[in-house]
């Protein structure tokens, strides 16, 4: 009997225990990964509308786990869909070093799971899916020390992932197995709305949270009208009801003046989460909390917002269902899409923003003079919010793209967003558009470990290109197609060319000698006139081509069937109009 008694009162213990971890938060501790996930697993076994799902692996060998929250107790995600439900993912610890939503979304779900008529109300036509720690590796890599600039909480993850990428610059070249896993979840769930949690440093401020929304002029206008002015408005209202007031992210137009500058827009490009995101039409946020606050009220205005997301979308699920269906159905039919954005300073609104002043100082390390925020000095003034960007270059999708089968590693990104593709029946000759790379910048300084492509120009012909069975077609008249464009046009804004996937076609693989070309190319001039003559021309107009045996050669290469027509050639084709090719 007194073993019994010892052994209940043990698990009594237990109990209790991870029932207070989530609130560790109080005492300025963020939870450490194995105390995440087991209070999952706690909320998972205890009630039947949670589940924890694994979803793939990281790249430190975890899996990627996904808290899903459903009061119907459905956790078929093709079901919930075609029932209408409005579907939140929530991602933290892309950064582990910037831990609050990892607590906040614990302590939320705790929250509303204890609460059986709560859940029923507040997740009223609503599914939760939580991603409880994304960059597993970073956070299992604690220290006090990471994050220089930051004092609490005590420890907290490191920035890189087990092979020191920032995930938050992974998500359309997906490097990662975690970009990897967090698509086959993005996907299969196809959420209206998205929101990744984050901390940042910078000016100091009155507020505790900042709000990045993605790019508003983006979406499609019916989506983009909705978002822009019922959302983010009511998510505004909804957190000034608390003790925790939202500001746009402290983005200054100018840093050496600060906020009082104005504030503008952050242009989340597809390599980040919101924005790519906001690919597929789904409303995307990213929480900014300051880093210069008490972490337990970070982790509480993290909890806060949540909350009022979760209630505007029960609220207006219906609506936003219904504005992200008419979405996808533009995108579907959507030719021009916009691959260049610039700032529009002739457009802006006015914001109350709550600051300190500014003042220069002796540092006490030093004993130099340094920019110091004097927080015994608050003040309110009225400031400008510049958010709209205007298109500066567009592209004209055409009617499919054809990608040789020689990519896989592009075609499995493709299939991993749910991008349809056909495969030729056939080897089949075909009249294609076909891009040159004329000029491209190679960046000196690595991101995420490759040398990315800018400065691009970019030349188009019509040429016959021999494709062959098993090779890809890629229509333009699906709900990916923002993310078609964007990423297999080599001007988009994080296509696969800026990304490197294509630099083998940068390098020649055939080349010519003088000592043995020349009697070749003697004989090609007498069977090509034409090229004899522009040959002249050029020597004419230009003295170092004359003084130079090599470079005239070079220019009969170049200008005759002998030169690599493959040299530079980006193997994404266009099929401007509809033709009869033979398919599987």
């Amino acid at each position: 009997m007194k073993r019994n008694s010892l052994i209940i009162s043990l698990i009594l213990i237990i109990l209790n225990t991870n029932a207070q971890v989530p609130q560790a938060y109080l005492q300025n501790q963020s939870l450490n990964y194995s105390q995440v996930i087991e209070n999952y697993k706690i909320l998972a076994n205890k009630f039947p509308e949670a589940k924890l799902v694994e979803y793939g692996k990281t790249d430190v060998g975890k899996p990627l786990h996904l808290f899903i929250i459903s009061p119907e107790k459905e956790f078929f995600a093709k079901k919930l869909q075609s029932e209408n439900k409005t579907i939140i993912l929530v991602n933290n610890g892309i950064h582990p070093g910037e831990p609050e939503g990892i607590d906040a979304s614990l302590l939320l779900a705790e929250e509303i799971l204890n609460n059986p008529k709560k859940l029923k109300k507040d997740l009223k036509n609503v599914v939760l899916c939580i991603i409880p720690v994304y960059n597993i590796g970073g956070h299992l890599n604690r220290s006090p020390y990471h994050r220089a600039n930051q004092q609490t909480p005590e420890q907290h993850g490191y920035r890189g992932n087990s092979r020191n990428l920032d995930l938050n610059r992974d998500f359309v070249k997906l490097k990662s197995q975690n970009a990897q896993s967090f698509v086959q979840i993005f996907q299969e769930w196809k959420p209206q709305i998205f929101l990744d949690t984050h901390t940042t440093d910078g000016s100091d401020h009155q507020y505790v949270i900042t709000l990045i929304s993605t790019q508003h002029n983006k979406f499609p206008k019916i989506l983009d009208e909705f978002f822009t002015n019922k959302m983010i408005p009511e998510l505004f209202k909804e957190m000034a009801k608390t003790e925790y007031e939202l500001t746009p992210y402290v983005y200054p137009m100018d840093y050496s003046k600060g906020p009082e500058s104005g504030i503008r827009a952050y242009m989340d490009y597809p390599k980040i989460s919101t924005g790519y995101a906001s690919l597929f039409n789904s409303m995307a946020f990213m929480t900014e909390n300051h880093i210069f606050k008490d972490y337990k009220d970070r982790v509480k205005s993290v909890w806060l917002f949540e909350k009022a997301l979760i209630k505007f979308a029960k609220e207006n699920s219906a609506e936003i269902n219904n504005k992200q269906k008419l979405a996808n159905e533009f995108t579907t039919t959507k030719r021009e899409f916009a691959i260049e954005y610039q700032l529009d300073t002739n457009n802006y609104t006015f914001f109350k923003f709550k600051g300190y002043e500014a003042e220069i100082s002796i540092s006490p390390l030093t004993q130099i003079k340094r920019l110091q925020y004097n927080t015994n000095k608050p003040y309110e003034k009225t400031i400008r919010i510049y958010n709209d960007y205007t298109a500066t270059k567009t592209i004209t999708a055409p009617y499919a793209y054809v990608l040789p089968q020689a990519w896989p590693e592009i075609i499995d990104r493709l299939k991993l967003n749910s991008v349809k593709m056909k495969q030729l029946a056939k080897d089949t000759l075909l009249e294609l558009t076909v891009y040159y790379a004329d000029e491209y910048q190679k960046s000196k300084r690595q991101q995420q470990g490759q040398n990315t492509l800018s400065n691009l120009k970019i030349s188009s012909k019509q040429m016959q290109i021999q494709c062959f069975e098993g090779d890809y077609v890629i229509f333009t008249n699906q709900v990916s197609n923002e993310y078609i464009v964007q990423m297999l046009e080599p001007e988009g804004m994080d296509s696969f060319f800026k990304w490197n996937f294509f630099d083998e076609v940068l390098e020649h693989r055939e080349y010519f000698s003088p000592l043995g070309f020349e009697e070749n190319a003697i004989k090609y001039l007498e069977k090509h006139p034409e090229l004899k003559e522009k040959l002249k021309e050029a020597v004419i107009k230009d003295e170092k081509l004359a003084q130079s045996h090599y470079a005239q050669l070079k220019f009969i290469y170049d200008n005759s069937e002998y030169s690599e027509k493959s040299y530079k050639r980006i193997p994404v084709y266009r099929m401007n109009n509809e033709i009869y090719i033979p398919l599987k």
